[in-house]
C-alpha cells in the first residue's frame, strides 16, 4: 500500500523501522541503542523513535511534498510528540487484520539488502534473480512479531484517541482524521479504500469557513505575534485553476510578520461554489458568466462581510488573481471603499484613508496577447461542448507548463492538489473554463494605467523569466510600463524578477521570492501608520 501511496501521492515515505535499521547499519549511539531492543522483540523508546521521526519530517523535501509516516506513532506519547511539535496528518489511515493474518504476512516477509524491497513468499514472492539473497529480518520472527503485536493491541485505543479531537478533523466539513478499513481483503481492493480516504481528507484541509454569501470558502490566518497599531490585512488572491493552497507557505511567512492574512477561494474553485442563476428562479447556473464582476463582487462580498469594506488592505494576486486584484483596487481602492479614480485614493499617502494600501502583482494576467484568446473564445461560443472537452484533456499536461521542473519537489506537490480538485470538486472545471470564456486576461491596459496612477500606493510585481503561460517577454513590460510614473500623481512601484523559473515560480522555488515578498511588505507597507 505504502508503495502505492508514494506513487501516486507523490509524498516522501518514512518507514520508522528503515530509519531505526540505518542507525543500526551505521553504528551510531542512537543505533546501538536501538539494536538491542529490537533483536529482543522490544519497541524502541519513544524518546529515540520521536527524535529522529521529527529530525527527518523537519527536511525541505517533506515540507515541499508532504509525507507517509509508515507505522509512526504507535504509543500515545508519540502521538503526543508529533502533535506538540505542530505535525498534523491529514489522514490516520488504520488497516485492520486479524492477529492471525497479521502473524502470518510478517513471517512471511523477506527482504531484498541490495534494494531494500520487500517480497513475501506467499503474496508477493521474490523473482527468481534475486530469491537467492532475500532474508528474513531477525524482527520478523514468529515469537518477536507476537510480542510486537501484544505491545501493538495495548497501545492501539491511546493512540487514537489522539486524533479523535475535534480540532483534528480536516476543515470545517469536519471529515473524522482516522480512516479504518479492511486490510484483510486483496490488495487492489484495499488500495480503493485507502486513496479515496487519503484524498477526500487532503483535499479537505483547506476547507476553512463559508462567508456570508453562503458560496465563498475563506480561511483567516491570525497573526503569529502582537500587532503594534492599526495593521493593513493581507488577501491573497489565487489565479484561474488553482485554489487557495496555494498560499501556504506565503501566509505562515506573512503571519509572522505580525499580519493577519485572508485566503479563499473564487468561485467555483477549492471549496467555494458556484452561485445559483438568478434569471431562472436558482435552478442552475449555465447562464453564469465568470467574467470581472462576478468575480470583483465576490471578493467585495467577502471583505464587507467580515467588516473589511472600509479597513487597510494589501492584495497579492497571482496570475488571473493578479488582474483581480488590480480590477478591485481601481474599483474600491480608495477611501470608503471608493473608485482610486473617482475621489478616492489618488494623490493620497497609503495611511491617509485608503481603502487599498499595497497591491503585489504576481505574473498578473490581463495584458495577454488577445489574438489566439479570441479565437478560443470564438471557437467556445460556436463549439462548447468541444472546447470544454479539448481543454479538460489537457489540463493536467498544461498545467506542467507552470514550472521549469515538473520533478521539483514544489511542482509534484502542486500538480496532485489539483489533480485532486478536478476529482472532488465537481464544479472546478466549469469554473476554469467560464473564466477562460469571459474573464479579462487581455484589455486591462486602462486599469493597469489607474493603479499606476494611484498616488503614493505601493505596487510590487514580480515574474519568473522563463513564464510561457502568462509570458514574461510580452507581459512584464506591459505592465511595468503601464504602471510605471507618467508625471504627476503615481504608484511607488518595484519591479523584481525570479531568474530561470516559471510560471508557478513562488511554488516551484518559494526562496527567495516569498522574502522578497515578505521584506516588500515590512518596509513598504507595515512601516507606516494607518488608520483604524
Amino acid at each position: 500500500q505504502c508503495e502505492r501511496i508514494v506513487a501516486e501521492f507523490g509524498v516522501v515515505h518514512l518507514s520508522t523501522g528503515d530509519m531505526l535499521r540505518d542507525a543500526v547499519a551505521a553504528g551510531s549511539g542512537l543505533g546501538k541503542a536501538a539494536k538491542g531492543a529490537m533483536e529482543g522483540g522490544k519497541l524502541v523508546t519513544d524518546a529515540l523513535v520521536i527524535g529522529i521521526v521529527l529530525e527527518r519530517l523537519a527536511r525541505p523535501d517533506c515540507k515541499a511534498r508532504g509525507w507517509l509516516l509508515d507505522g509512526f506513532p504507535r504509543s500515545r506519547v508519540q502521538a503526543d510528540a508529533l502533535k506538540k511539535a505542530g505535525v498534523s496528518p491529514d489522514a490516520f489511515v488504520l488497516l485492520h487484520v486479524p492477529p492471525e493474518d497479521l502473524v502470518a504476512r510478517v513471517v512471511g516477509r523477506r527482504l531484498d539488502p541490495e534494494t531494500g524491497k520487500i517480497y513475501h513468499i506467499e503474496s508477493n514472492p521474490p523473482p527468481a534473480e534475486v530469491k537467492h539473497r532475500v532474508i528474513q529480518r531477525s524482527d520478523d520472527a514468529p515469537e518477536t512479531v507476537k510480542q510486537r503485536l501484544a505491545i501493538y493491541e495495548s497501545n492501539l485505543t491511546s493512540v487514537l484517541s489522539a486524533f479523535d479531537d475535534k480540532e483534528e478533523s480536516a476543515g470545517t466539513n469536519a471529515i473524522p482524521v482516522v480512516a479504518t478499513i479492511d486490510g484483510s481483503r486483496k490488495p487492489d481492493l484495499v488500495y480503493v479504500d485507502v486513496r479515496a480516504a487519503i484524498a477526500e481528507r487532503s483535499y479537505a484541509k483547506w476547507a476553512g469557513r463559508m462567508a456570508e454569501d453562503g458560496i465563498t470558502n475563506f480561511r483567516d490566518h491570525p497573526p503569529a505575534k502582537a500587532q503594534k497599531g492599526t495593521q493593513p490585512v493581507v488577501v491573497l488572491v489565487h489565479g484561474i485553476g488553482a485554489f487557495s493552497f496555494i498560499w501556504d507557505e506565503l501566509a505562515a511567512k506573512l503571519t509572522a510578520e505580525g499580519v493577519r492574512v485572508i485566503s479563499y477561494d473564487l468561485l467555483g474553485r477549492g471549496h467555494s461554489l458556484l452561485p445559483p442563476n438568478k434569471r431562472d428562479g436558482g435552478s442552475n447556473n449555465k447562464l453564469i458568466k465568470l467574467g470581472a464582476t462576478a468575480h470583483v463582487a465576490q471578493l467585495r462580498s467577502l471583505l464587507v462581510g467580515l467588516g473589511l469594506g472600509e479597513a487597510p488592505i494589501v492584495l497579492i494576486g497571482h496570475s488571473m488573481g493578479g488582474a483581480l486584484a488590480a480590477l478591485y483596487t481601481q474599483e474600491y481602492g480608495g477611501s470608503s471603499g471608493q473608485a482610486v479614480g473617482g475621489g478616492g485614493a489618488v494623490g493620497q499617502a497609503p495611511g491617509s484613508g485608503a481603502h487599498v494600501v499595497g497591491l503585489a502583482l504576481l505574473a498578473p494576467a490581463g495584458l495577454m496577447d488577445s489574438g489566439l484568446l479570441r479565437a478560443a473564445r470564438g471557437l467556445a461560443a460556436i463549439a462548447p461542448s468541444l472546447m470544454s472537452s479539448f481543454l479538460k484533456r489537457g489540463q493536467d499536461d498544461a498545467q506542467t507548463k507552470d514550472f521549469t521542473d515538473v520533478n521539483s519537489d514544489g511542482a509534484k506537490a502542486t500538480r496532485r492538489t489539483m489533480r485532486l480538485q478536478a476529482e472532488l470538486h465537481p464544479q472546478a472545471f466549469e469554473a476554469f473554463f467560464k473564466s477562460v470564456r469571459h474573464f479579462p486576461l487581455f484589455g486591462l491596459g486602462e486599469t493597469a494605467r489607474s493603479v499606476g496612477a494611484t498616488g503614493g500606493l505601493p505596487v510590487l510585481l514580480l515574474w519568473g523569466d522563463r513564464d510561457s503561460v502568462v509570458p514574461f517577454d510580452s507581459c512584464f513590460s506591459r505592465w511595468k510600463e503601464a504602471l510605471k510614473p507618467t508625471g504627476g500623481k503615481s504608484c511607488e512601484l518595484t519591479t523584481e524578477v525570479a531568474s530561470g523559473l516559471g510560471h508557478g515560480f513562488f511554488l516551484e522555488t518559494p526562496e527567495p521570492s516569498l522574502s522578497s515578498i515578505a521584506k516588500w511588505l515590512r518596509e513598504s507597507i507595515l512601516a507606516r501608520s494607518y488608520k483604524s
